[in-house]
């Protein structure tokens, strides 16, 4: 039974793993609250509950683009697994807390797989320049310009051959 909670925690990637270590942890202690006095159980509850969203807050804050040391650039790790292009590009944007349009493209090329890799250019229409080169060739090329509004506006080009 133990193995099956920790294999569907561990598939939550590293939180999950966060949550798996302190339950664990929890078992290990032997606690059982029918011999702790009632004035600590509360708190034992709450200071598990603390560390274990500190560490899961603290895990999702890994993986986000990031400036690069000298403030001018962007840096972006694709998780090992890959991921969508959307997902890649719309993590790009966020980092400037900009949108993104997309022109001419389909679900499927959307939804397209981009390889795991570390993504670092000097502005962020280079990055996501760079991340058709991680599709395999299932994005057609595509403009990034930028839109009225501040965003960024990807269009794709007319007459591409995969």
């Amino acid at each position: 039974m133990e193995y099956r909670i920790l294999k569907v925690l561990v598939s939550l990637g590293v939180p999950g793993v966060a949550l798996g270590v302190f339950y664990l942890l929890f078992k290990s202690f032997g606690f059982s609250f029918p011999q702790v006095t009632a004035g600590w159980v509360g708190p034992i509850i709450v200071l598990f509950m603390l560390i274990v969203g500190a560490i899961t807050f603290y895990a999702l804050t890994l993986w986000r683009p990031s400036m690069s040391g000298d403030g001018t650039g962007v840096s972006i790790s694709v998780p090992k697994n890959g991921a969508t292009f959307k997902f890649v590009i719309e993590m790009l944007a966020a980092n400037n807390h900009k949108s993104v349009e997309y022109e001419g493209f389909s679900d499927e090329v959307l939804e397209a797989h981009v390889r795991s890799q570390q993504i670092t250019a000097d502005t962020t229409e280079e990055a996501m320049e760079m991340v058709r080169g991680l599709s395999g060739g299932e994005v057609p090329p595509f403009q990034v310009t930028r839109s009225s509004f501040g965003g960024y506006v990807l269009k794709a080009k007319k007459n591409h051959t995969k």
